[in-house]
């Protein structure tokens, strides 16, 4: 355990965090981000704000729910040994793969570290076609023992 928490990774990952056992071993400050984070929905216009926008010739800056990442980020440099930690709810392989990279190359490819979770276990997430996942400076923990 005391390896797992250790300094030297600086991007923490954890896909799909309703199932990961190691969200409940994290700092108490962090889980009650990650909590109320999980609680939150993200405001939506009206058909008719849409459609003022779309009148005003300004639907660019309306943010596509699809095209939003489906990470949320925390800085955690203070609380963890690590600079961020990333983590999302549950996510498709082809969605992991295209958002983690983009999250990724955003952070200047940092040191990473992945948590598996129930749905992505250790030998899913080597597997991964991703950038990320096949850096040299990458590691990925083993299950943890719930």
């Amino acid at each position: 355990m005391d390896s797992i928490f250790s300094r030297g990774k600086d991007l923490w990952v954890l896909p799909d965090i309703e199932n990961s056992p190691w969200r409940w071993t994290l700092e108490w400050s962090v889980n009650f981000q990650i909590s109320k984070s999980l609680n939150h929905s993200s405001p939506s216009l009206t058909p008719a704000a849409l459609e003022i926008f779309k009148n005003w010739e300004a639907s660019e800056y309306i943010q596509n729910p699809q095209t939003s990442s489906p990470w949320v980020m925390l800085s955690v440099e203070n609380l963890l040994p690590a600079k961020w930690l990333i983590y999302s709810r549950s996510i498709t392989e082809k969605e992991l793969t295209r958002s983690l990279d983009v999250v990724w190359k955003g952070l200047s490819s940092p040191s990473t570290r992945f948590f598996p979770s129930k749905t992505w276990t250790t030998q899913a997430l080597q597997g991964l076609k991703s950038e990320c996942a096949h850096s040299t400076t990458t590691e990925v923990m083993g299950a943890k023992e719930s």
